[in-house]
């Protein structure tokens, strides 16, 4: 299933940012979309890092383990990513970069 416009807002408020707004104070859904994948990103690669410097695991361990935290535990998978340019790449003839795998996302409410 894709990620619908609230699950894209569920993520932007998680982490603390502001969600788009248009001139008439609704959601900008583009920019709002581009806002989490830019966030889910570059908390992975940022994770991804931490994890290499503090346990000295190969890079493919620390991947699967932020993997795991950031995507895996709150219902969503992805394709691939570039930490070198910091973007979600989609699969070659899909539109979608996120997908969740149960009906909800688990963000707690903070």
């Amino acid at each position: 299933m894709n990620l619908s416009n609230t699950d894209y807002e569920k993520i932007v408020k998680h982490y603390g940012y502001k969600v788009p707004q248009t001139k008439r104070n609704k959601t900008h859904l583009t920019k709002t979309k581009k806002l989490a994948r830019d966030i889910l990103v570059k908390k992975l690669c940022q994770c991804i890092k931490k994890v290499q410097k503090t346990s000295k695991l190969k890079e493919s361990g620390a991947i699967a383990i932020c993997n795991n935290t950031i995507f895996t535990k709150r219902n969503i998978k992805h394709f691939k990513f570039s930490c070198k340019k910091r973007r979600l790449l989609n699969k070659k003839g899909k539109r979608y970069y996120l997908q969740k795998t149960r009906k909800r996302i688990g963000f707690s409410k903070k």
